[in-house]
């Protein structure tokens, strides 16, 4: 067994010892394979002087399989073989790779701009959204415009009848972003393209912001975080301070507040025990004229904002239909807050030239002078609630 164990070692050694041998012939071959070696060194050099992406790959991985092959053959002095070409591919091959990949960045980024803007033309959306995106994720700072663009698209989408909300979430996610990237100063040449384009740094902000506050209202039922944006888009130096249908929108959203408060004080009414004993009466008619009194006050916001709507709308004649519809949802209103009709002109003229107010302030209830302790006023009957408003022949404004 010791024989034996003694012979198996020494075949292994005798093993490496050829295997490695073979190896060290190979390499030897190699170099000694003159015309291989001055083929591929040509090869490199005509390509090298060939100034397009499929030359600097040639040029890049020929002179790597050189360097592997050829990069340490010496001749009999034991002198390394074209040491001035090996030196100058160990420096050239870095920056020709650079060039390489910068080239396959710029042909794969030419053709997602020419998606990019066809798709803006045929109003291909899916590809708008899915070029724009790899061009923001390639180069955030060079593409920053079409950032503006997808932030823009789903205004005019959900405005249409029937309403499309496909990109509703990722205009959302890119008009903040916008808004943000705007405010901090950012660079963006230009604001944005095409149709989706914005003169100045405030118009675009009120148009995003106009843009946000929208979907969250009419698409995301967030109206509450919606006219807050509404808001902004108002007090913006913009043209959606000039747009109706922004005060119709913010108005929308006192009109639901004002029902839900209606609601409310139908059953506080609706509540209340003629055999109660007197401080409960009392108590449960003050509550009652606290909640008439935050009914009418809501009811003044939603007036507020709906007299600028009307007053911008019937400065162009081409809204006349709209002016008419929003008109009677503001004589709703008015009915509610008032019980009458009488006087609704005088006071959507005086209201238009109150300041809008703040959303985020809180609304301060309204009590009225006739109205008392002992004989409140009475609740709107059931089914007097005001509708949000019309949107017919909508005015949408004009990005530019």
């Amino acid at each position: 067994m010791k024989t034996i164990f003694r012979y198996s070692v020494l075949s292994a050694v005798l093993a490496f010892i050829l295997t490695a041998g073979g190896i060290s012939a190979l390499a030897q071959d190699a170099c000694a394979d003159t015309a291989a070696r001055e083929a591929l060194e040509k090869t490199i050099r005509e390509n090298s002087t060939v100034a397009t992406k499929e030359g600097r790959k040639t040029t890049a991985d020929a002179g790597k399989q050189y360097l592997e092959k050829y990069g340490s053959c010496k001749d009999e002095a034991g002198n390394l073989i074209g040491a001035d070409f090996v030196e100058w591919l160990k420096a050239k091959i870095p920056v020709y790779e650079r060039i390489y990949q910068k080239m396959v960045k710029e042909e794969r980024e030419a053709a997602l701009r020419k998606q990019f803007f066809d798709g803006i033309d045929a109003k291909n959306w899916n590809q708008v959204y899915a070029s724009g995106k790899e061009l923001l994720a390639s180069d955030p700072e060079k593409y920053r415009p079409a950032e503006i663009v997808l932030g823009s698209i789903g205004l005019d989408e959900t405005q249409k009848s029937p309403r499309v909300t496909t990109w509703n979430d990722d205009t959302l996610k890119y008009a903040k972003q916008s808004i943000a990237d705007l405010q901090a100063g950012k660079k963006f040449e230009p604001l944005g393209f095409g149709r989706y384009a914005y003169k100045d740094n405030d118009d675009a902000i009120g148009w995003l912001n106009y843009t946000i506050g929208y979907i969250l209202s009419f698409d995301k039922n967030e109206k509450k975080a919606g006219v807050e944006y509404l808001y902004k888009a108002t007090q913006a130096k913009s043209t959606t301070a000039t747009i109706p249908d922004v005060y119709r929108s913010i108005g929308s959203y006192y009109i639901d507040e004002m029902n839900k408060r209606i609601e409310e004080l139908q059953a506080l009414v609706k509540a209340q025990d003629p055999n109660a004993p007197d401080d409960v009466k009392a108590a449960k008619v003050a509550e009652i004229k606290a909640k008439q009194g935050m009914v009418n006050g809501t009811a003044e916001r939603a007036l507020n904002a709906f007299a600028r709507a009307i007053d911008l709308a019937n400065k162009d004649t081409k809204n006349a239909a709209y002016a008419k519809a929003i008109t009677e949802t503001a004589k709703q209103i008015y009915g509610i807050r008032f019980g009458k009709p009488d006087g609704f002109d005088a006071y959507i003229a005086t209201a238009n030239t109150a300041a809008l107010a703040d959303p985020s302030t809180a609304i301060q209830p309204v009590i009225d002078p006739e109205t008392s302790a002992e004989a409140p006023a009475a609740a709107p009957k059931p089914g007097t609630a005001a509708k949000a408003g019309s949107e017919a022949a909508k005015p949408k404004g004009t990005r530019q």
